[in-house]
């Protein structure tokens, strides 16, 4: 790809074999239908929603795709479940100073 490296591999390489090669674009995967990228493998609907994130940072979207706001996931619920997960273990998480 021609961008940063944020896109993950694995679906780095699900759109490269769709490409039939890895030097694709944001622009032309841009071009591309939501239902499309949907639909191929390795991709689903956590791959679809990191498609969209990595084609938001560049000012671009899939064609067709819903409106829905497109944000990169927030890091705070997983750390909230991970002090709930301790705590159920019997440990006890103090903030720091």
């Amino acid at each position: 790809m021609s961008t940063d490296g944020d896109l993950a591999t694995m679906y780095r390489n699900a759109l490269g074999q769709h490409f039939a090669r890895r030097d694709f674009t944001a622009e032309e995967l841009a071009c591309l239908d939501y239902r499309e990228v949907a639909r191929l493998p390795k991709v689903g609907a956590q791959g679809l929603r990191a498609i969209r994130v990595w084609l938001h940072g560049q000012g671009l979207d899939l064609r067709n795709a819903p409106p829905e706001q497109v944000r990169p996931p927030d890091r705070e619920p997983s750390v909230d479940q991970a002090i709930r997960l301790l705590e159920r273990r019997g440990y006890r998480v103090i903030p720091p100073r």
